[in-house]
């Protein structure tokens, strides 16, 4: 990944990914390691829980004093691919 010059999120996204195995950033676009990248295998899918749906569930539920379990929970039903680290 190369972030945008200027976009503080765009920093904080490649180091998450490169944290969780899933990226390498770099600091200019290098062709050689975009064509690394492009002959590798495809990666696996990372699987995320319905969001909006575990929410109006919450809300329907008015299980307002659970508002810090709701997104404990939704992470803990992402599905990340075997290979990532530290999850």
């Amino acid at each position: 990944m190369k972030p945008l010059k200027g976009q503080f999120e765009q920093l904080t996204n490649v180091a998450t990914l490169e944290t969780l195995g899933l990226a390498q950033g770099m600091d200019f676009l290098d062709a050689a390691a975009l064509r690394d990248w492009l002959d590798e295998q495809p990666a696996e899918h990372v699987h995320y829980p319905n969001v909006a749906h575990s929410i109006s569930e919450w809300i329907c539920q008015r299980s307002w004093e659970s508002q810090k379990k709701l997104p404990f929970d939704l992470w803990n039903r992402v599905d990340f691919p075997s290979y990532t680290a530290n999850v």
